[in-house]
């Protein structure tokens, strides 16, 4: 009886099913064992997490956000602030790397992949200086001038950025290469696609429904183009970009690495529940936030290697 692809997933199913019936006596450490192989493969522990987690919020949503609702919370309103700063940093690092390293000898590829490295180097340099300024100081009148300011700022610090760059050896800069793709990649990808679900998916926020509960909608109903854009969120996806960090340290500097594994743990987590607890998404949106950006991760990371794929790019 073969009921998943995964031969340890199908050998736990067989082992409940015998001890249900009565033909094998329960074992605890044959359970922790089928477990732990089953938790080997990261894409087991990815769905596994989110099934459990979108199970618990398809019941707890509304009820969960109504405990810890609190607009007034400091630190939650610091992430609304800086939550998606990770994403922006980043993305600008990602391309300016990108741009160091070209290696194409075709010059019309050099062109085109220089200034979309460049592009996307300025765009996330903007995005760094413009949602702090917009969001710490609350412009509304002047924005059209801040907007600008930014902008010339941000092609000032592209340009500061490859002066350093150009500086170091290109051997040292070539290291990055595939963490720089796979971040430029996973940082516009999950905008793209969080940004094309918020507009489908229509989803009432939290404190968009305070006076009236019944706008509620579980996350599995797609609303169409509402206006609303709750679900899922994109504050929780931009922060989960920073799993990248993991790229630019080597598994080898073994506290180096756990660190940074650490800082992602914790900074995508408080930015998740920051965004509950603020009241502008449910614990489902944060889930899927999430998940979409570490599934993208982790898909990139299966398909770009240091082969010809990256030396065709770049």
């Amino acid at each position: 009886m073969k009921l998943f692809g995964n031969q340890n997933l199908n050998g736990l199913v067989l082992w409940i099913y015998s001890v249900d019936v009565g033909k094998q006596n329960f074992n605890l450490r044959e359970v922790v064992y089928m477990f732990k192989l089953i938790f080997k493969n990261k894409w087991n522990i990815y769905f596994g997490a989110i099934t459990i987690l979108l199970a618990i919020f398809t019941i707890e949503d509304l009820s969960i956000s109504k405990t810890i609702y609190n607009k007034d919370l400091l630190w939650g309103n610091f992430f609304y602030i800086f939550g998606q700063h990770p994403a922006f940093i980043l993305g600008f690092i990602g391309a300016s790397i990108l741009f160091r390293v070209r290696t194409s000898k075709n010059i019309f590829e050099n062109i085109v992949l220089g200034s979309l490295s460049i592009v996307f180097a300025v765009f996330n340099g903007f995005y760094i200086l413009f949602v702090a300024d917009s969001r710490l100081f609350y412009y509304e009148k002047v924005e059209g001038f801040i907007a600008m300011r930014d902008l010339v700022f941000a092609i000032i610090l592209t340009i500061v950025a490859q002066v350093v760059l150009f500086k170091i050896p290109k051997e040292k800069v070539l290291k990055y290469k595939r963490a720089a793709l796979i971040t430029v990649l996973l940082v516009f990808t999950e905008i793209v696609l969080v940004n094309i679900f918020k507009v489908y998916w229509g989803r009432v926020r939290f404190r968009d429904m305070l006076d009236d509960f019944s706008k509620f909608t579980p996350w599995y109903l797609l609303q169409g183009d509402t206006g609303n854009t709750s679900f899922p969120s994109g504050h929780t996806a931009d922060a989960w970009t920073i799993i990248v960090l993991t790229l630019f340290v080597s598994k080898e500097k073994i506290k180096l690495y756990r660190s940074a594994l650490i800082a992602v743990i914790v900074w995508g987590t408080l930015v998740a529940i920051s965004r509950v607890v603020i009241g502008a998404h449910f614990a489902s949106d944060v889930t899927v936030g999430a998940a979409i950006t570490i599934g993208i991760f982790f898909l990139l990371k299966s398909i770009i290697n240091d082969t010809n794929i990256i030396k065709r790019i770049i």
